[in-house]
């Protein structure tokens, strides 16, 4: 098989850079077969933590997000007022150093008022994934725990010297 650098991986490769690999592309997902999509793989709810407090983006490592406040699920349904959060995903990433990612919201996330921003996730990354998300248009959004909200989408690329400098070791995740 031809691997074409920059092109998105469709469900075969996905499946394969999971299931035949080690270590797996995507871990700690909730059901692999129903997730999976023909260009892409559905993203699940973990946790919500509306954003407060103080952050800063300084130069080198003079950075500091802001701690946040998470909130709560009753029933396993986050209820979200307009505002700013974080949503954690279930599902952890390996990423090979021939493979980035970007998250894309569901059409149905946006309908729902509101909106995903995210950034690219470089060759090397591994970990557990955290997305902002603007709730607005709305009184209130209601999503549940564990719902797909998003899609991950990787793209082939000629492999990268060095990967993601940032990791933390995936026990800690």
């Amino acid at each position: 098989m031809h691997r074409y650098e920059g092109l998105v991986l469709n469900d075969r490769e996905i499946r394969r850079l999971t299931h035949s690999r080690t270590p797996a592309l995507l871990q700690s997902f909730l059901d692999f077969e129903a997730q999976l999509q023909p260009a892409g793989f559905d993203v699940t709810l973990k946790q919500v933590t509306r954003l407060s407090g103080r952050s800063r983006l300084g130069l080198g490592d003079d950075v500091v997000v802001a701690p946040g406040k998470p909130v709560p699920a009753p029933n396993g349904v986050y209820e979200l007022p307009p505002g700013r959060y974080l949503f954690d995903l279930n599902e952890i990433t390996v990423f090979p150093l021939d493979v980035a990612g970007l998250v894309v919201p569901r059409s149905t996330l946006t309908r729902c008022g509101a909106t995903l921003s995210s950034a690219l996730w470089d060759p090397g990354f591994h970990g557990r994934g955290r997305v902002a998300v603007s709730v607005g248009g709305v009184d209130v959004l209601e999503i549940a725990q564990d719902v797909a909200f998003a899609q991950l989408v990787f793209f082939n690329l000629e492999a990268a010297e060095e990967g993601f400098a940032y990791n933390v070791p995936l026990a800690s995740v």
